[in-house]
């Protein structure tokens, strides 16, 4: 059985919950919902609980995960669309595809449904298997592992394709995640006087920059505006939090962290902020 969710547009907070009992139904259900362009283009996600919106805190379990390939260079096209033969699922062109620069998303079937920390451990797994065999050549955007990340639909004209090989084995690849990391040491008084002003600083900069946009609701941080963002291939939805100033915590090692859930700007930290809104700061002054 595939639970899915369907959202009518990018907009749609309280997608409308679908069931199929075959990849064949589903594959069909989910490719005859074709879109005329990007702008009016519906989605897929995990399927929710609860009051059904689309949420982490909603998001159920789910036998499908979707792979967003961001980038694939052609002459590794042939190569990439072989490695998806070892799996069953379907995929389509993304609306900024070209056959110069091929993009795809892919929805392959998993042997058992998983939750959303599962999904995201497998998730990276397969990126890490991707990039093992294909380095820069495809390039993998992460954020379709979070069950409630919105898979856009294809557009009117898109071609199709579908995998005949197997299911991902999930307790075989699970077995495979690697331990926790062990926790830092407590922050000393000198580590959290250094993180306390950078973050000080940080944040009078982002406000100053107009690009810090709300607290985050778990009070963890605030969501910003990326200054990378004209590297998006998809413009964030309103109010959207994939790109957050994260305060000192154990998770950061007491040092707080820059996070933008891109795939552009994956290796992207908070030094690398820092040394923008320093360059801007120095180019105001001058």
């Amino acid at each position: 059985m595939f639970a899915y969710s369907v959202g009518r547009s990018r907009f749609d907070s309280t997608p409308a919950r679908h069931e199929a009992a075959t990849l064949r139904d589903f594959a069909r259900d989910v490719l005859r919902r074709r879109a005329r362009d990007k702008a009016s283009a519906g989605y897929v996600c995990a399927p929710f609980g609860n009051d059904g919106r689309r949420s982490r805190a909603n998001a159920q379990p789910r036998a499908w995960l979707a792979i967003d390939a961001d980038g694939i260079d052609p002459d590794a096209f042939v190569s990439w669309r072989l490695k998806l033969t070892g799996w069953r699922g379907f995929g389509w062109p993304t609306a900024s595809s070209t056959p110069e620069a091929p993009r795809e998303r892919v929805i392959i079937e998993l042997s058992e449904p998983v939750d959303r920390d599962q999904g995201m451990a497998l998730g990276a797994l397969l990126t890490q298997d991707v990039e093992d065999g294909f380095g820069a050549a495809v390039r993998i955007d992460p954020c379709t592992y979070r069950a409630e990340q919105p898979c856009f639909l294809p557009l009117e004209g898109a071609q199709p394709f579908f995998l005949l090989g197997d299911p991902i084995d999930v307790p075989k690849w699970l077995a495979q995640v690697p331990p926790p990391r062990p926790a830092p040491p407590p922050a000393t008084a000198e580590v959290a006087a250094l993180a306390d002003a950078r973050m000080r600083y940080v944040v009078d900069q982002l406000g100053q920059a107009g690009l810090l946009t709300k607290p985050l609701a778990n009070g963890r941080g605030y969501a910003v505006r990326c200054p990378w963002e004209s590297t998006h291939t998809t413009a964030d939805e309103p109010g959207a939090t994939a790109t957050a100033l994260l305060f000192p915590a154990e998770a950061n090692g007491w040092m707080g962290a820059f996070k933008c859930l891109h795939a552009h700007c994956a290796p992207r930290r908070l030094g690398d902020l820092l040394a923008v809104l320093r360059a801007a700061s120095d180019r105001a002054a001058a």
